[in-house]
C-alpha cells in the first residue's frame, strides 16, 4: 500500500471514530495524518473538530486557511469561534447552575416576619375601611377572571401524550414518502390507544412534589419493565477490528452475540415491523480509473438483512466515499435515509430497501448528519452545521428535502437526534456544557431539558427511546472510561447500567414491542 493509500485509510478511520463520538481516538488518527502530510487540508479540518480548546481549534483552522485561503467553511468556523469564545465560560456556568437546580427539590420560601405597624388613629379608620372594601372587590373580580381563564384553558388544551401502539400485522394504509416510487403493499393493523406512561415534562421542567391525595379516576396502565423488551447493539471487543452485533433483554441481561464475529454490524437500525435490520459494513471492490488502471477500493456500504437470517444480508448501495452512516427507516418499512459523502461533503440520501430510488435529499456545502424519521413519516430530523460551520444544530425537513427548519440554537454542537414513540419528544446530544450530555425537547424544539445532569464530565452519545417512551438508552464512558450502555428515565432521576464488560458498546436499537425476528 502506497503512502497516499495509507494516508487515506488513516483519515477514513479517524472520520469513523469522530462519527461514533470517540473524539480521543479520532484526534490520534488526524494527528497522524497531519504528521505524515503537513499540507493535508482535510486532516487539519477534521483535527479542529475534535479539539475542545477554542484556541487550539482556531489555530488548526488558521492552518487550513494557510493551505487553502479559499476554504470558506474554515473561515466561517474561525469567525464563529472568535465570537463564541467570550461566552464559553458563561455557558458552562449556566449548565452547572441548571444541574444544581435539578438535583434538589424546590424549598418553600421562608415566610417574612411582619414589621411592627403603627396603630391607626380614629380619624384614619373610616378611610382605611373604605379602601379595604374597594381592594376586596378588586381582588374578588381578579380571582373570578383567573378561574375562568384556567377552566377555559383546561377545556381547550389537549394533553401531550396519548400514545398509540401499532401492531403491524398488515395495515390498510401505509404512509409512504412518494407513492409513485413504490409498489402499493397492503398492510393490516391493530391500533391500541392507551394513555402515555411516559412522564409529561412540566412547562418549566422543575421537579414537583407528588400530590398529597391521589385523584379519583381509572387506574394507570402498569409500566412495562425494560426486561420485557429486546435490545440489539453493536459492540467492539478488545483486539477486534470490527463491530459485532449483540442482543439482550432491555435491561441488559442475557446478552449474547447475534452474529458471527467475522461479520461487521455498524450503525444498526431495526425496521418498524421488527423483521429487518439495516446496517453499515465495509466492502472491498476493484475499480478501473480513467487510465485503465485497476485499483482496490475499500468503502462503507449499506446492507439490509432479515433479523432471523443475518447471513442473508444484501448490499443495497455501491457508493464510493469515506463516509456512509446512520441509516434510518421510514414508517413504511421500505424507505431508508442515510448519510454519505459521495459528492465530497456529507449529505442525506434516500433509498428503498431493494437498492432502488437512490436520490439526494440535501444539497449544500454543510455537513448534514444523523437523520431520523418521525414515526408518521411526515418529517426527517437531522443534524447540520448549515448555519454555523463547524458546530451542528438540530433541524427538521420534509421527506423530499424541502422546508428545512432549525430547531436548536445553542453554543457548541447538538447532534444524534432520536424521536420518541409518540412523536412528541426529541432526545439529542449537546456539548454546550463542555462535554456530551443527553437533552430532550419538544418535537418543535421548544423546552430543552438536560437529562444527564450529573455525569462527571463524561461523554454521553447515541440516545434512543425505549418502545414505551419511558427510557432513553445511550452509550457513555461515565464509569470506567469504556463506553457502555445505560438507561435513564426522562426526568433524569433513575439511571441503570445495562452492559458491564470489556467490550465498547456503540449504536443500539430496540425490537418493536410487537415484533419478533
Amino acid at each position: 500500500m502506497g503512502n497516499a493509500d495509507n494516508l487515506h485509510e488513516i483519515l477514513r478511520a479517524g472520520i469513523e471514530a469522530a462519527r461514533q463520538g470517540d473524539k480521543e481516538r479520532a484526534r490520534q488518527y488526524f494527528e497522524r495524518v497531519v504528521q505524515l502530510d503537513d499540507q493535508n487540508e482535510a486532516g487539519w479540518m477534521w483535527l479542529a473538530s475534535t479539539i475542545d480548546s477554542v484556541e487550539q481549534r482556531k489555530g488548526y483552522l488558521q492552518k487550513v486557511l494557510q493551505i487553502n485561503p479559499n476554504n470558506e467553511r474554515a473561515r466561517e468556523a474561525l469567525s464563529r469561534l472568535s465570537g463564541s469564545a467570550s461566552t464559553a465560560d458563561a455557558d458552562r456556568q449556566a449548565i452547572e447552575r441548571l444541574r444544581r437546580l435539578q438535583r434538589r427539590q424546590a424549598a418553600p420560601a421562608p415566610r417574612p416576619t411582619p414589621s411592627p405597624q403603627p396603630t391607626p388613629s380614629s380619624d384614619d379608620e373610616g378611610l382605611s375601611l373604605g379602601v379595604a372594601l374597594i381592594a376586596a372587590v378588586l381582588v374578588l373580580i381578579a380571582i373570578v377572571v383567573i378561574i375562568f381563564a384556567v377552566v377555559s384553558s383546561q377545556e381547550s388544551d389537549e394533553p401531550i401524550g396519548e400514545r398509540t401502539l401499532a401492531a403491524f400485522v398488515n395495515a390498510t394504509e401505509t404512509p409512504t414518502i412518494n407513492p409513485a416510487l413504490f409498489t402499493d403493499t397492503p398492510v393490516f393493523g391493530i391500533i391500541v390507544a392507551e394513555p402515555s406512561t411516559a412522564p409529561t415534562l412540566p412547562p418549566t421542567f422543575t421537579s414537583t412534589p407528588p400530590p398529597s391525595e391521589t385523584p379519583l379516576g381509572p387506574p394507570s396502565p402498569t409500566p412495562i419493565p425494560l426486561s420485557d423488551f429486546t435490545l440489539f447493539y453493536s459492540s467492539l471487543s478488545p483486539g477486534q477490528a470490527q463491530l459485532r452485533l449483540f442482543t439482550a433483554r432491555g435491561d441488559g441481561s442475557e446478552a449474547q452475540p447475534a452474529s458471527n464475529e467475522n461479520l461487521e454490524f455498524r450503525d444498526i437500525a431495526i425496521d418498524p415491523t421488527g423483521q429487518k435490520i439495516a446496517f453499515v459494513r465495509e466492502t472491498t471492490s476493484m475499480m478501473e480509473d480513467v487510465d485503465g488502471n485497476i485499483t482496490e477500493i475499500t468503502a462503507p456500504q449499506l446492507f439490509v438483512a432479515p433479523l432471523n437470517n443475518l447471513a442473508a444480508a444484501r448490499q443495497i448501495t455501491t457508493i464510493n466515499g469515506n463516509v456512509l452512516a446512520h441509516p434510518a427507516w421510514g414508517s413504511d418499512g421500505v424507505s431508508l435515509v442515510f448519510v454519505s459523502d459521495f459528492d465530497n461533503d456529507e449529505e442525506i440520501w434516500f433509498i428503498t430497501d431493494d437498492g432502488q430510488n437512490l436520490r439526494k435529499l440535501t444539497d449544500n456545502t454543510a455537513v448534514d448528519n444523523d437523520p431520523v424519521w418521525l414515526l408518521d413519516g411526515s418529517k426527517i430530523i437531522f443534524a447540520s452545521d448549515l448555519d454555523s460551520p463547524g458546530f451542528t444544530e438540530i433541524y427538521s425537513m420534509n421527506p423530499d428535502g424541502t422546508n428545512i427548519t432549525r430547531l436548536t440554537d445553542d453554543s457548541g454542537s447538538s447532534f444524534n437526534p432520536s424521536v420518541s414513540p409518540d412523536n412528541t419528544l426529541i432526545a439529542f446530544v449537546s456539548d454546550r456544557g463542555g462535554d456530551g450530555d443527553i437533552f430532550i425537547m419538544d418535537i418543535d424544539g421548544q423546552r430543552p431539558f438536560l437529562v444527564t445532569s450529573d455525569d462527571g464530565g463524561a461523554e454521553d452519545r447515541l440516545p434512543v427511546f425505549s418502545p414505551d417512551g419511558r427510557w432513553i438508552i445511550f452509550s457513555s464512558n461515565r464509569e470506567d472510561g469504556i463506553f457502555q450502555l445505560y438507561a435513564i428515565s426522562l426526568d433524569g432521576d433513575v439511571l441503570v447500567r445495562l452492559t458491564n464488560d470489556e467490550r465498547e458498546a456503540f449504536s443500539a436499537d430496540f425490537l418493536p414491542a410487537f415484533g419478533a425476528p
